[in-house]
């Protein structure tokens, strides 16, 4: 569709949403195996370079959590908007398509009530 100079490809914005529904389908799956990971922390012992490790351990694991969730986040935001964008441009479609008919009709039978 050609609005403003702009041309949108519904088909392309529709295969975009279903990367990212496929994207976030990974993401979630990257944060269950985090949280299920940070919920089996290595039995390192009490020496200090097992402190160490599992402190390390943790820290990493919960910036790589914070992380997917922030990924996350984003695959919802750009998913609902790409799904408005495709919502609007069919719908302008749907009524420039409409308006098209209904000058048509008016053409074939004779009257033009503008």
């Amino acid at each position: 569709m050609l609005h403003n100079g702009t041309a949108v490809d519904i088909r392309s914005l529709e295969d975009f949403h279903d990367t990212l529904t496929a994207r976030l389908a990974e993401v979630d799956a990257a944060l269950r195996m985090a949280t299920t990971l940070a919920d089996r922390r290595p039995a390192l012992g009490t020496f200090a370079d097992a402190v160490r490790v599992e402190g390390t351990y943790t820290t990493l694991n919960s910036g790589y959590r914070l992380h997917l969730e922030q990924l996350r986040e984003a695959i919802l935001t750009t998913r609902q908007a790409t799904g408005d964008i495709i919502a609007n441009y069919r719908g302008a479609e749907e009524s420039i398509q409409l308006s098209a008919d209904v000058v048509a009709d008016r053409l074939d039978g004779g009257v033009l009530d503008a």
